[in-house]
């Protein structure tokens, strides 16, 4: 069993609490929220100064919140960003119950007895939609920004990404 899915499995038991998870979710929101604006702007061409001249802010607190450092920002502040990044806001509400069912979900899939053909063919399955997924981000425009769980990167998908970036250049 992979580090990542091991971590995967405690997640739904720690999920339970609800001062974990309190924090979790807030820390998962903002580094989601700076994941998508950092992805956005890339993908705009723009630099930090640029947004920064365009939402009035200053060139520090946009770094700070596509770092997910800035915890103060706001609503008003997550729609200047959106218009100067030309986008949308889009707000979604999960259930408690809806998150930790999805981690259960997947532990479910790495259940101890599981055969190990079984549990070779769930990484395969792994690491080809991150192959898909990483192919598809490098346009952005034809894959919607995600609400998926930050990832821990193994070294085989760090090695993946070093040699497609070797064969761009």
């Amino acid at each position: 069993m992979t580090l990542l899915k091991s971590i995967k499995l405690d997640i739904a038991k720690k999920l339970e609490d609800k001062e974990y998870r309190t924090v979790f979710f807030e820390e998962w929101a903002r580094d989601e929220v700076a994941d998508q604006i950092r992805r956005l702007r890339k993908l705009r061409g723009l630099r930090q100064i640029d947004v920064a001249k365009a939402t009035g802010m200053k060139q520090s607190v946009v770094s700070r919140i596509e770092q997910s450092e800035h915890s103060r920002w706001n609503f008003a502040t997550l729609m200047r960003l959106a218009e100067a990044l030309d986008a949308r806001v889009h707000v979604t509400f999960e259930t408690a119950e809806e998150v930790i069912e999805k981690y259960e979900s997947e532990q479910r899939k790495m259940l101890p007895g599981s055969s190990a053909t079984a549990l070779r063919m769930a990484e395969l399955e792994n690491e080809q939609a991150f192959k898909n997924h990483y192919k598809m981000s490098k346009s952005p425009l034809s894959t919607p920004l995600t609400n998926e769980a930050p990832q821990i990167l193994p070294l085989e998908r760090l090695s993946y990404i070093r040699q497609d970036l070797e064969q761009r250049q």
